[in-house]
C-alpha cells in the first residue's frame, strides 16, 4: 500500500476496505507512516463524515480509507487511483468502487490487491 501511495505522488487516492475497524486501522497505519489519511465509515457521526469528506475534497487529506457503505454517492473530482485492499463481494461493487476515478474525461487507475 505504501508503495502505491508513493507512486501516486500525493494525488488523491481512495482505498476500499471491508470493515469499519479495518478502515480505522489502515488510516492509522498510513498516518504513522507519514501520509495524510482518514477513515470514512459508518462509525463516524454525520458531522465527522462531512468534515472528513471535505478534507479529502480540498486536499488536506490525500488518502481516504472507506467502506463500501460509507462511499455510496461519493463524488470527489480528481481521484487519481482507487485501491481495493480486499476483493469486492461482486462485480457490481467492483464497478461502483472503480468508477470513483477517471471521471469526466480524466484518467485514473483501479488497483486490486490480492
Amino acid at each position: 500500500m505504501i508503495n502505491i501511495l508513493l507512486l501516486a505522488d500525493a494525488q488523491r487516492t481512495l482505498v476500499f476496505v471491508q470493515t469499519r475497524a479495518e478502515a480505522a486501522q489502515v488510516a492509522n497505519s498510513l498516518e504513522e507512516a507519514g501520509f495524510t489519511a482518514a477513515p470514512l465509515s459508518g462509525d463516524l457521526a454525520q458531522p465527522q463524515r462531512t468534515r472528513t469528506l471535505n478534507a479529502f475534497r480540498n486536499g488536506a487529506v490525500k488518502t481516504l480509507i472507506a467502506t463500501d457503505v460509507a462511499s455510496r454517492g461519493l463524488d470527489v473530482p480528481d481521484v487519481a487511483a482507487v485501491v481495493h485492499m480486499s476483493l469486492p463481494m461482486n462485480a457490481l461493487v467492483y464497478t461502483h468502487r472503480s468508477g470513483r476515478t477517471g471521471r469526466a474525461g480524466n484518467k485514473g487507475r483501479s488497483i486490486l490487491l490480492a
